[in-house]
């Protein structure tokens, strides 16, 4: 029993991380608007800075994968390849992931939904990917601090 509690509570936990960190998102925003006016703001000049360029991939559901693939292997061709090795690593290492599945679906159903074409991934994804790859991947946005996975 005391197992189903700890689990829970991991699960509750990472749910009031995620509101903080919307609600931080959302107080940012507020307080300058224009900056996230066409979705990229200020991203180009925050980019610069740190010597980095956006790169423009298609938007179509599959855009994460097409980065990843792009970043790793010089090429976005190999979308389909990482999304199935992300999804199976995911699979293989389900206890590290299972509390963080949004949208009050299993975790089966979040992974077999993932393994289609055109299935937005997320910050799960981004996870098993630097797990697998055993990289470190840094993710930035318009006026707000950076973070590693």
């Amino acid at each position: 029993m005391a197992k189903g509690k700890a689990k829970q509570e991991k699960k509750e936990i990472a749910k009031t991380n995620k509101a903080q960190k919307n609600e931080s998102r959302k107080l940012k925003r507020s307080r300058n608007p224009g900056l996230y006016e066409d979705g990229f703001g200020d991203l180009n000049a925050q980019l610069r800075t740190l010597q980095l360029c956006t790169k423009d991939i298609a938007g179509d559901g599959n855009c994460l994968f097409r980065a990843l693939s792009d970043q790793y292997y010089g090429s976005d061709r190999k979308h389909k390849e990482i999304r199935q090795e992300v999804c199976r690593y995911m699979c293989d290492h389900e206890d590290d992931f299972k509390y963080f599945v949004e949208d009050d679906r299993s975790f089966k159903d979040h992974v077999r939904c993932m393994e289609s074409n055109g299935t937005y991934g997320g910050n799960m994804e981004l996870v098993a990917f630097a797990r697998l790859f055993n990289v470190n991947i840094k993710v930035y946005q318009p006026g707000l601090i950076d973070y590693l996975m």
